[in-house]
């Protein structure tokens, strides 16, 4: 007879594995590249025909994209803060992805059909993905809250 245990089975215990968090984290950030690839090219010049606002999106993107590439390094290195920064990137496919989705371009979404729908399902399935992942492994405890001697905090 089996008795009832604490450990996650299955794809649950998949979910909360450093590799899977971390793996899934970086497709997700490609997959928002890739998003914001299209609507540079696609949306924005309609949408913002102002070149220092672009230049303004751009720089927040860049600022994006730095911050969750650092915050994956330390997730590689197994810290918590880290983690839950990646959680924190993780929300932006997925309410950039919803947003759109109910709001903005409805599928089917007639800019840069079909490609503008598969780089927003995609980004949202990554970022819940990602999401779900990072939870399972940021509760699993595994993630180290402290820092080794001689390394930054993260």
């Amino acid at each position: 007879m089996e008795t009832a245990s604490s450990e996650p089975r299955g794809l649950f215990r998949l979910a909360g594995e450093p590799r899977t968090a971390l793996v899934l984290s970086w497709a997700a950030l490609l997959a928002f590249f890739g998003r914001s690839i299209v609507d540079f090219r696609y949306v924005y010049p309609d949408e913002i025909p102002d070149l220092a606002a672009n230049a303004v999106a751009l720089a927040v993107y860049v600022a994006i994209l730095g911050g969750w590439v650092a915050a994956l390094i330390g997730l590689a290195g197994g810290h918590r803060r880290s983690g839950i920064a990646c959680l924190v990137f993780a929300f932006l496919p997925i309410l950039l992805g919803a947003s759109t989705a109910a709001v903005f371009c409805p599928t089917p979404c007639a800019t840069a059909a079909p490609l503008s729908d598969i780089a927003n399902w995609v980004c949202l399935a990554l970022g819940i993905l990602s999401a779900v992942s990072l939870v399972a492994y940021l509760r699993s405890g595994r993630a180290s809250a402290t820092v080794r001697p001689g390394s930054k905090r993260s």
